[in-house]
């Protein structure tokens, strides 16, 4: 999962630097490897978090722990792209992606993510 979150933050942050910086053909081969890092940052971690959530349900619980996991997502991927493009229209091209990369770094970082991938690694083989 830190590889994932690594990776999409790496891609978001570096975006920006690169288109405002330098010429745009010597920018456009960073944008590309970017752009790569971005869905494959967010693609990794999904399943991780599937599984992290469902482990620390109860088994009465697991449904309704990842409808409102599904639910959450389905709403931020309503919201983000709209938030985005107020904040792309109002502050500029590149404040979208440096609040993107801030909102990874906060999440990579916080507590709960650390301590959901501990309690993982702890559990038994017949329990993961």
């Amino acid at each position: 999962m830190q590889i994932g979150t690594i990776s999409l933050l790496l891609g978001l942050a570096l975006m920006p630097p690169a288109a405002a910086f330098l010429s745009p053909m010597r920018a456009l081969p960073l944008f590309i490897v970017f752009l790569i890092l971005v869905p494959t940052g967010t693609a990794l971690p999904l399943s991780g978090l599937d599984v992290a959530g469902q482990s620390t349900d109860a088994a009465t619980r697991a449904g309704a722990g990842d409808g409102a996991q599904q639910t959450f997502r389905g709403i931020m991927s309503i919201v983000g792209p709209v938030g985005a493009t107020l904040v792309f229209a109002t502050l500029g091209h590149g404040v979208p992606f440096l609040i993107a990369a801030a909102i990874v770094a906060v999440a990579g970082c916080s507590p709960s993510a650390s301590v959901q991938q501990r309690r993982w690694w702890r559990q038994p083989p017949e329990n993961r």
